[in-house]
Order: structure tokens, then sequence, then C-alpha cells
């Protein structure tokens, strides 16, 4: 399953032997997360977006915006696979793959995971790419997520 959670929707899609066989669209994305950091902190919206992505450690934070907002991730994607599987009874899922600019959120892999009981990653679309030298790596990797669609957009030839 890779689940492309962007700023407005998440898209949940099921993939068999390379396939797209099931695709749901989900009105939760990032930007809802940065709009309650705004409200909660009094700040501007690129402000909050910093605030996010650097995933504040104060407990106030994790406790009533951050564990909040993954739980209601995590309960729509359970959501999505459920309705796959009732489609498809017996059908198992591996794994379950986060793109998309919230998968960069600190941790959210591992809260997802637990929340639904299977193995949680965040895709990394170049992982297996060589690299120029001029390409910064680490902030390749750590924008990544976010960059799957255009990734694969390259590979297919679309850029």
């Amino acid at each position: 399953v890779v689940a492309d959670i962007g700023a407005i929707s998440m898209d949940v899609h099921v993939l068999h032997k390379g396939r797209v066989i099931h695709t749901r669209e989900y009105a939760i994305g990032g930007r809802q997360l940065t709009a309650d950091i705004q409200r909660a902190y009094n700040l501007g919206f690129e402000e909050a977006e910093a605030e996010k992505l650097q995933g504040n450690s104060a407990a106030e934070y994790q406790q009533m915006l951050l564990q909040p907002f993954i739980t209601r991730l995590a309960q729509e994607l359970r959501g999505a696979l459920q309705i796959y599987q009732a489609k498809d009874e017996g059908a198992k899922i591996g794994q379950v793959l986060l793109a998309g600019g919230c998968a960069r959120l600190p941790a959210i892999a591992v809260a997802i995971g637990q929340q639904l009981a299977l193995p949680v990653k965040v895709w990394e679309p170049f992982a297996k790419m060589q690299y120029a030298r001029q390409v910064h790596i680490d902030l390749l990797r750590e924008q990544s997520p976010a960059l799957a669609v255009a990734c694969g957009l390259a590979l297919w030839g679309y850029l």
C-alpha cells in the first residue's frame, strides 16, 4: 500500500504485482496540521510549516496537535484498507509505504505502524539511484517523500 499524504488530501493506493488495484482519496492532509499549529501558537503559515517539519518536542504539541493528527491519518488509512479487504476477501497487506510531504513528519511511520499493526516505512524513491556530484544528498533524502510523484513522472518520461 502506498499512502501519499499531501497538503490537502491523502491518496491510498493498493498495489499487487506492480499494478494499482484499489485507490481511495481522503480529505486529510498536512495543511490541517499546519493550520492547527498556526492557531495554537499564533504563527504565520511559513513559521507553522517549519515548526511542523522540525518536530516540536514539547509535550503539549505532541499530545494536543501531532498525535491527534496522526491518529486521524491512521484511522482513514485503516478505513481504506478495510474497504479494500472487504472487496477482496482474504487480501493481505504486506506493508505500507508513506509518501508526500507529511511523510516527512518525525516518527510518523512508527506511530502509524503501531496503530495499524502493520510494517510502515517512509518511501525513499531515490534510494537506488545514482547521484551527480553536485546533488546535495542529505537535502534530497530529506525531501524525497514529497518528491515521489515527480520521481515517478520523470522515470516514465513525462518531465
